[in-house]
């Protein structure tokens, strides 16, 4: 499948999530998760699983949601995240790390919530999934933000990646607003 370059799906990205400058400076930029994200390859197996946990839930959300915001919110993250996870691949292994390697399944409590969405309603299902958004998103955050102090190519990645999370959950928190969902997190 012919895919646009990260950077450009990230632009896509923030410039069809809207004004959203005041929601970004409150998400957090640390978290004792990602304190342990200390090498390129604790770096890039942690975003090959968070990036095959947000296909696979946007993916699922995508086909599965009745509202249209949801579903090209669902179908936006999914297409990025493939061209986060391509392109994490490639810079793993400039810093030495194979394919074998790197996770080849997601981790298990990201299986737990993926399998929370297939078993919820149309209306939860929505809801869920803005959660789990809303939820995760600052953990990764805080971790790309963390790495980012790294160094290497995979740190210099982890910077460019922040302005496209931080789009991201400004506009999970602007879905669960149009849809009177209660943030849990963020």
């Amino acid at each position: 499948m012919n895919r646009l370059p990260i950077a450009v799906s990230s632009a896509l990205l923030i410039a069809l999530a809207g004004p959203v400058a005041a929601q970004v400076a409150d998400i957090p930029q640390e978290s004792p998760k990602a304190e342990t994200v200390n090498t390129p390859l604790e770096f890039a197996r942690m975003s090959v699983a968070w990036s095959v946990f947000q296909m696979d839930s946007s993916r699922l959300v995508a086909r599965e949601a009745d509202g249209e915001d949801i579903k090209r919110f669902a179908n936006r993250t999914a297409d990025t995240y493939e061209d986060l996870l391509a392109e994490v691949s490639r810079l793993a292994q400039l810093e030495g790390i194979s394919q074998g390697e790197m996770p080849r399944i997601m981790e298990t409590s990201h299986l737990r919530k993926v399998a929370e969405l297939e078993r919820a309603e149309t209306g939860r299902l929505e809801e869920l999934y803005i959660e789990m958004q809303l939820e995760q998103l600052p953990e990764l955050i805080a971790m790309f933000n963390n790495y980012s102090q790294k160094g290497g190519e995979l740190a210099v990645f982890a910077e460019e990646t922040l302005p496209m999370l931080r789009e991201q959950f400004a506009r999970a928190r602007d879905l669960a607003d149009s849809a009177g969902i209660e943030a849990k997190a963020g």
